[in-house]
């Protein structure tokens, strides 16, 4: 049974911050006076202290609290409005990409609300049957308002980041953009070196019939990782006996079909969680160990999940808090009337804990 991670725990977060951000202005308290601790805060919300200690972190970032330790905390003078300061921050990801691959998780909150102080921060988390209409009404809502938003999105569709190019808006794409994004900044892992050092890992380990799994939906960022392994194939003298992408409920045959091949395979290469874990309960049903017998590769790990770790992986190498100060600080300049570069992040390849 695959675990999924929960849009109720980013959500979750972003709700108590601001339930305790509400307290604050009914009780109509002022800079210097104390509040609560984080068993008090827990006590109020009704929840356990993990996620009261997350909702004072985020109110921390947002300038709205100071924190002491261990004696509970103050309330912050109001920061000094800004003329270009964005009032609020959009983060748009496909529901069930968030599930599956973990992308956009609470751990980057406080990243971003750090760069972002005074700015609130929404999830919308989106279907593909309503994608296009929804980012339309999120970016005419936006205007109506006035005053500047910002917008990330991850793994959406063309005309989303089309729609949000076009708006006038902060922007920036977690992620590569399609074809034809020019004006949109992006934050990407490197897929070209990642590509290099799982080809080089392979090498090492003997490993030479390999098969690529790719999502149902292909993202630009696949079609960078196809092409690298393309290029590079030549060299390292492997032959793939598969390229291809399956839909939920034909991963298993998928992945089976590859490893029962007369020479079989001895590696398995995902973009997706969902085909390591896939590849993961075919190796065990048949008997054979991951990494002994057959190397499992997930090209596009967060590192989050239990699932995860059982799996050689290629990670960004940077904390998720410091990625949300990254994605923060793109969305700041862009207010400011700055020119924002992309940046390709620094993946590292982990071996199964």
């Amino acid at each position: 049974m695959r675990r999924k991670v929960k849009t109720s725990e980013v959500l979750r977060t972003i709700e108590l911050a601001q339930r305790l951000e509400n307290d604050i202005n009914e009780r109509k308290l002022k800079p210097g006076d104390t509040y609560f601790s984080t068993q008090d805060a827990a006590e109020f919300l009704g929840v356990a202290r993990i996620y009261a200690n997350n909702a004072l972190r985020l109110l921390e970032k947002r300038q709205v609290i100071i924190r002491r330790q261990r004696l509970g905390a103050l309330i912050a003078e109001p920061a000094i409005p800004q003329e270009r300061a964005v009032r609020h921050l959009h983060f748009i990801v496909p529901e069930d990409y968030f599930q599956q691959e973990g992308a956009g998780s609470e751990q980057i909150l406080p990243g971003l609300q750090e760069e972002l102080p005074g700015s609130s921060i929404s999830y919308c988390f989106i279907r593909p049957e309503n994608e296009n209409d929804k980012v339309a009404d999120l970016i005419q809502e936006a205007k109506s308002r006035g005053g500047i938003e910002g917008f990330i999105l991850v793994a959406c569709s063309w005309l989303s980041q089309h729609v949000v190019e076009q708006s006038g808006f902060p922007g920036v794409v977690h992620g590569t953009p399609y074809a034809g994004i020019r004006q949109l900044p992006f934050i990407e892992r490197d897929h070209h070196s990642g590509v290099r050092q799982v080809l080089k890992y392979l090498r090492s380990r003997g490993r030479r019939r390999w098969s690529l799994f790719f999502r149902e939906r292909i993202h630009p960022g696949d079609c960078i990782f196809l092409e690298e392994f393309r290029a590079q194939r030549e060299v390292n003298g492997s032959t793939p006996l598969f390229f291809t992408t399956s839909v939920l409920d034909q991963i298993d045959g998928d992945v089976g079909r590859a490893m029962s091949q007369k020479k079989g395979v001895d590696a398995i290469i995902c973009t997706s969680i969902l085909h390591g874990i896939s590849a993961l309960r075919t190796l065990e049903q048949a008997g054979k160990k991951p990494y002994e017998d057959i190397d499992i590769i997930l090209l596009g790990s967060y590192g989050r999940r239990e699932e995860d770790k059982k799996l050689t992986r290629l990670e960004i190498d940077l904390p998720e808090e410091s990625l949300g100060h990254k994605l923060g600080k793109a969305i700041a300049e862009q207010a400011a009337g700055n020119a924002v570069a992309n940046e390709l992040l620094p993946v590292v390849l982990k071996l199964p804990s």
